[in-house]
């Protein structure tokens, strides 16, 4: 007879990712480790020179570095390095023998978890020069933040914008700017949709424009309050359709989109765009399920909005004002015309968003378009000569040593 021997439970442990902050892991991580020969392999592989350079096992073969900027709950920015990136780091350093153990991770406090940041957007930075100019930068909008000087609603969509910039440069995932037009005396009856498509294919841009009428609302006319443009689609035909025709055509269109996983729906001032998408007394019922206002680190499945009076305010230097989109169309150099057509007016959204994507960064774009206007702390200095405390002079490895990959190892993923 054999004695029952109760098994031993098993516990699970569940992986906890966040970000850390850069100065925690350029001087915490460091002090927590009083033996020289454990500390300097940090300094040297998170030294601003050696994170852009071109053998640098974040990003082998690439010049630059893809780091985080992360809003917090008070309205300060950070800058940061994801979980992954730091785990990497351990790895690498040990796997490199530059170690004779691994390191221990960073104390949990200092750990930031997703749910504690209103915002999270990665960004790009080319030289040390750029990555020792951003942690000024943050400091200086931090102060203003923590003075009253900046409203937190405007550092958020400053991160927005970047955020939008390397989402747009990766080329994947679909962007479909949105508008909807009712009838000025009665809101609730619909009368045209527009829509705007990118997406690429083998990195090539593919377009598609649409403008959607509803054939029962074809004699109900605005022009007392808004103009009446509904005749003068300019990117293509009119489709008249049945109501229930228009409102399943809508329902298709977004469908559709999915099959290209990151879904990015662009409307200016979204709340009532998406309000005519979803409200019952609308009928269209769209399926928008877990849309989501927070943008990702990178294109991934999911369904996001993106409004472009977000962009527009980061670039004026406005917190929560809202432009006309007309008005920003202009200033970026667009000709919009015959505005309040839903095609046309998804048209130009798009258009206007494309603009602000594919320029350069945020302040850089600010400075050229109001050199003589900027808001004060905000501008860009091409070069700062002061002292950074952050450049201490380190007796720096051989570089090859540093930057060389593990043989068989890559680094590419961990700076998700």
């Amino acid at each position: 007879m054999t004695d029952n021997i109760e098994p031993k439970p098993v516990y699970k442990t569940k992986k906890v990712e966040g970000y850390y902050r850069y100065t925690d892991i350029w001087w915490k991580w460091p002090e927590s480790l009083p033996e020289e020969e454990r500390w300097q392999p940090i300094k040297c592989f998170f030294a601003h020179d050696a994170l852009v350079h071109i053998d640098h096992p974040f990003h082998p073969g690439k010049e630059g570095v893809d780091l985080f900027v992360g809003v917090l709950k008070n309205g300060e920015s950070r800058l940061l390095f994801s979980s992954k990136q730091v785990e990497y780091a351990r790895y690498w350093i040990y796997a490199m023998g530059l170690t004779k153990e691994p390191l221990p991770l960073p104390c949990s406090d200092v750990l930031i978890l997703p749910n504690e940041l209103k915002h999270v957007g990665s960004m790009y930075y080319k030289t040390g020069s750029d990555l020792r100019g951003a942690l000024k930068h943050l400091e200086k909008i931090n102060k203003k933040v923590g003075k009253g000087g900046m409203d937190s609603s405007l550092a958020n969509r400053r991160m927005i914008f970047e955020n939008v910039r390397t989402l747009w440069a990766e080329k994947q995932g679909v962007w479909c700017a949105i508008d909807v037009e009712s009838y000025e005396y009665e809101h609730t009856t619909l009368t045209e949709l527009g829509y705007s498509i990118q997406r690429w294919e083998n990195e090539e841009p593919v377009h598609e424009n649409g403008h959607l009428c509803v054939k029962e609302a074809w004699r109900l006319r605005n022009g007392k309050y808004v103009p009446d443009a509904r005749e003068k689609y300019d990117y293509g035909a009119s489709e008249i359709l049945p109501r229930t025709d228009f409102r399943e055509k809508i329902r298709a269109l977004i469908e559709s989109l999915k099959q290209y996983g990151a879904v990015f729906l662009i409307f200016h001032d979204a709340a009532s765009d998406i309000q005519y998408l979803l409200d019952d007394k609308y009928k269209i019922n769209a399926s928008l399920p877990n849309l989501s206002y927070l943008l990702p680190d990178k294109c991934k499945d999911g369904l996001y909005c993106v409004d472009t009076c977000d962009l527009w305010g980061a670039l004026e230097g406005i917190p929560q004002d809202k432009r006309k989109l007309e008005h920003i169309c202009r200033e970026l150099g667009l000709k919009p015309q015959n505005m309040h057509n839903a095609g046309n007016d998804a048209y130009f959204t798009l258009g206007a968003l494309r603009a602000m994507a594919e320029g350069a960064p945020l302040d850089q774009q600010r400075q050229a378009r109001y050199p003589a206007n900027r808001i004060e702390g905000l501008a860009v200095k091409e070069k700062d000569e002061d002292e950074d405390e952050l450049d201490e002079e380190l007796d720096l490895p051989n570089m090859k040593r540093v930057v060389a990959a593990p043989a068989g190892e890559s680094a590419n993923g961990a700076a998700a």
